[in-house]
């Protein structure tokens, strides 16, 4: 028997099953994990019929980021907040932009791909899966050694506003994340998760009450995307942003469109009804432009002039906000307003970096301005009038294309 690697630590939603297995139940994977096996995600590990975390206590990665950089653009602008993450993900897209920390720990042959794992999982290409040989056990130090209060510490130190969980996938470190969510959130700071979607109800639940923000990623909205592309499931993903919107979470959702795979004007549109029928009209729609990386670095990247002249109003026919970002050439971010009537008042205002939206155009999720400034570079109440007038009924915002 395998002596028990001196980095693990218990690891939270899982249930034992015959035979020493074990199930993990934190995301919709399922997982199956046979003795001295591993789950999807690479770092929930199965020792003598009991599951443990690698990551508990590994920070792979830490900086403190203007919150827009998440992004979020409706929840404390104008502040910092303190970046953390481990490696791992339960996710393998083909077009992670973080691939070399968040699929690290994986092994494709760790992997139960048998008929009691998630169809996800099984479809998955094999070829696809991680080809990086095991990490060596004397490897799995990776990063740095941390407790959650060291964390608060460090963020009330560099005077930022709020913890976010983010460049891998907070669900799997999600016991480093609670702890340190429950002490942020006694101290007076907010805590933000920028995830995948893919979690369960249950620890979803649990942490929610601690949660300030979340920008989920909205990859796709069809199933075969996320099963080729991904190794995952949309229906899990949407179910989760319905569960953030019912804890009172704030959400803000981001695509990255890959041409010829999610752009099409159908898809946009589906995802722009999900956004306004049943989320609501105040939820930001982030479009991200796709830059080639990893197993995908030989796919075209989004065109610089997405979106041509009247793609607006597919895209904007739906939500309320629509923000199209990620600038590779470091041109500074510009977001336009469409015309629309709030309170029966035209919201008609310009203002540059040091300056403040009119009150007449009320932007829900804000919570208030950092030393009264306002971050994302220059706003415009009515810089489009030519586009289509369907498309000033909801207000559509672009940057950095």
């Amino acid at each position: 028997m395998p002596s028990m690697p001196t980095d693990l630590q218990a690891a939270l939603y899982c249930e034992p099953l015959p035979e020493q297995y074990v199930r993990c139940t934190l995301c919709p994977h399922d997982c199956k994990i046979a003795p001295d096996g591993r789950g999807a995600c690479g770092v929930r590990v199965n020792h003598e019929g009991q599951l443990f975390t690698r990551v508990r206590n590994r920070m792979v990665s830490a900086e403190v980021d203007p919150i827009e950089k998440k992004p979020l653009f409706h929840f404390l602008p104008g502040s910092t907040e303190h970046s953390i993450a481990t490696v791992g993900c339960n996710l393998r897209c083909r077009f992670c932009q973080n691939w070399v920390i968040s699929q690290w720990p994986k092994l494709w042959k760790l992997v139960d791909r048998g008929e009691d794992t998630s169809s996800a999982v099984r479809e998955h290409p094999a070829s696809e899966w991680c080809a990086e040989t095991e990490p060596p056990e004397a490897c799995w130090g990776i990063g740095t050694q941390v407790v959650p209060s060291e964390l608060v510490a460090e963020a009330k130190r560099t005077g930022c506003r709020s913890i976010a969980y983010t460049y891998t996938e907070p669900t799997i470190f999600f016991e480093l994340a609670l702890s340190t969510a429950r002490l942020a959130s006694a101290a007076g700071l907010d805590n933000i998760f920028v995830t995948n979607g893919f979690i369960s109800r249950d620890p979803l639940r649990e942490i929610g009450p601690y949660l300030g923000a979340a920008n989920i990623d909205l990859k796709s909205f069809r199933d075969r995307y996320y099963k080729r592309l991904c190794g995952a499931r949309l229906e899990p993903v949407l179910a989760a942003i319905r569960e953030y919107k019912k804890l009172g979470v704030w959400v803000e959702l981001t695509t990255v469109l890959i041409p010829g795979l999610n752009d099409d004007e159908g898809e946009l549109r589906d995802i722009a009804h999900f956004i306004r029928f049943e989320l609501g009209e105040d939820v930001p729609w982030h479009i991200s432009r796709f830059f080639p990386a990893y197993k995908d670095g030989t796919l075209a990247g989004t065109p610089a002039s997405f979106p041509a002249a009247g793609e607006e109003d597919r895209i904007g026919g739906g939500p309320a906000r629509c923000v199209s970002g990620k600038c590779a050439d470091g041109r500074r971010s510009r977001e336009y307003y469409l015309p629309r009537l709030w309170n029966g008042r035209s919201p008609s205002m310009e203002t540059h970096g040091g300056g403040k939206p009119d009150s007449s155009w009320p932007l829900p999720g804000l919570r208030q301005f950092i030393k009264g400034r306002w971050p994302i570079g220059r706003l415009r109440g009515t810089a489009h009038s030519s586009w289509p007038s369907r498309t000033s009924d909801y207000p559509v915002l672009i940057h950095g294309f």
